[in-house]
């Protein structure tokens, strides 16, 4: 899904309830703006069910739309300021694809490199050396003991450029393996925080309760390494706990400086969720800049180290040979 697409609808959908526009006919207006997607067709249908009779919340519950979105559309039938809702699910939406496209900007450098570096190094190790093999084996001369060794060791190489890729390739194509390691690796562990406190936010405006809120994100987050704690949270409510700090306690997942942030706001939990995001949205960005500037030059000398490797293995032969004509 395009995040700055669905936020502009929601964005324009406020704007024309705001105008008195009913919700059916406002809907199928934008959907009939919007470029060919999946998207466009859902939102069709869901004009098409609201203009047939049925409540928001059972059209939303049979389209393929965001839970997220299904669950902020369900809240905000009961709420008596819609279009403001609508208004905080667009920039939580514009927020989230501002913080993904950036990580996603991060990691395109050295993916570029890895790539182009692969492609050299593969067309080296399976055309260029083996060519010489065949020249040697042809004037029955043996191969210097060096470019052997390499020829003997060319899948090396191969999995060294390939394996890194494989996971980038399972990363952007599993959601399972996005869910694995997005409470894992610092940068999208900061991006989830950023996000969990975004949603809760977005769910107390639009008038639910704390233990709602979860109750939401729970769903949410059902299949990801959160999915405990946030049950913990709720029984913590269960138990009589009211205040934030209280609720959540420190652990891998959840650190004290974002209960402190929440926490400090005393009752006005949103906005002290709001800027947990904030500071989380930046956190995130810049540790996925310092890996990328701390890791950058030590995968140049490594890639460098195997390509001169391979270079050596090629012009050995040569050397051998001008050695024997002098």
């Amino acid at each position: 899904m395009k995040y700055d697409e669905f936020s502009f609808f929601n964005d324009q959908l406020a704007d024309m309830l705001k105008d008195g526009l009913p919700l059916e006919g406002a809907i199928r207006n934008l959907s009939k703006n919007m470029g060919r997607s999946k998207l466009k067709g859902e939102l069709y249908l869901l004009a098409e069910d609201l203009e047939k009779g049925k409540s928001l919340e059972d059209a939303v519950e049979e389209r393929d739309l965001p839970d997220l979105y299904k669950r902020m559309l369900s809240i905000g039938a009961e709420s008596n300021d819609f279009p403001s809702l609508l208004t905080s699910i667009a920039d939580y939406y514009q927020r989230t694809g501002i913080l993904w496209m950036k990580l996603r900007g991060v990691a395109l450098y050295p993916a570029c490199i890895l790539v182009l570096v692969a492609v050299l190094s593969l067309f080296i190790q399976f055309m260029i050396i083996p060519k010489f093999a065949e020249i040697f084996e042809t004037l029955d001369s043996d191969l210097p003991r060096f470019t052997e060794i390499v020829i003997g060791a060319r899948f090396f190489p191969a999995a060294f450029f390939i394996f890194p890729l494989l996971l980038l390739l399972i990363g952007k194509s599993s959601k399972k393996a996005r869910d694995f390691f997005r409470w894992r690796i610092p940068p999208m562990k900061d991006a989830s925080l950023s996000q969990l406190a975004s949603v809760l936010a977005l769910s107390i405006k639009g008038g639910a309760d704390l233990k709602k809120a979860v109750k939401l994100v729970q769903q949410m987050e059902r299949r990801t390494a959160i999915a405990l704690e946030l049950a913990q949270w709720l029984k913590r409510m269960e138990d009589g706990h009211a205040k934030f700090d209280e609720i959540v306690q420190p652990s891998r997942r959840i650190p004290s400086l974002f209960i402190w942030l929440i926490a400090s706001a005393g009752e006005d939990i949103s906005r002290g969720l709001n800027r947990a995001a904030e500071i989380y949205q930046r956190r995130s960005v810049y540790k996925g800049e310092l890996i990328l500037y701390g890791s950058l030059p030590i995968s140049i000398f490594l890639l460098g180290a195997i390509i001169f490797v391979e270079i050596l293995a090629v012009y050995m032969p040569l050397f051998s040979v001008l050695s024997a004509l002098y």
